[in-house]
């Protein structure tokens, strides 16, 4: 959270979620009012995680149904879509190519917290 509120201390307008838990928590308590978050999965709360309870009560969405319905939420000014994923990957394709080719040229950077907890 350090890390995001340093970022962008006004929010974070667009969320790519695929961890749940704590981390979603963590994304949802930065989200600007009208942002947008698009749940890709929910790993930290599968049954082979014995943190799955904690996890799971760590926010308070049904992630679960979220995902498997592909249900779309509104939090207030927010939306939150669940299983994001695209359902004809063929449709986007060259989408792929493009985010790979602007990371190539230097033009879209990665940002990881190296802070490890």
């Amino acid at each position: 959270g350090e890390a995001l509120a340093r970022l962008a201390p006004g929010g974070v307008d667009v969320v790519f979620e695929g961890v749940g838990g704590r981390m979603l928590q963590t994304a949802l308590a930065h989200l600007k009012e009208d942002g947008r978050l698009l749940q890709v999965g929910y790993i930290s709360e599968y049954p082979h995680n014995p943190d799955r309870a904690a996890e799971t009560a760590a926010h308070d969405l049904e992630t679960s149904s979220l995902f498997w319905k592909a249900e779309t939420i509104q939090r207030g000014k927010q939306t939150i879509y669940g299983n994001a994923w695209p359902k004809d990957f063929a449709a986007v394709a060259g989408c792929k190519q493009r985010v790979l080719d602007l990371h190539a040229s230097g033009q879209l950077a990665a940002l990881v917290d190296e802070k490890r907890t």
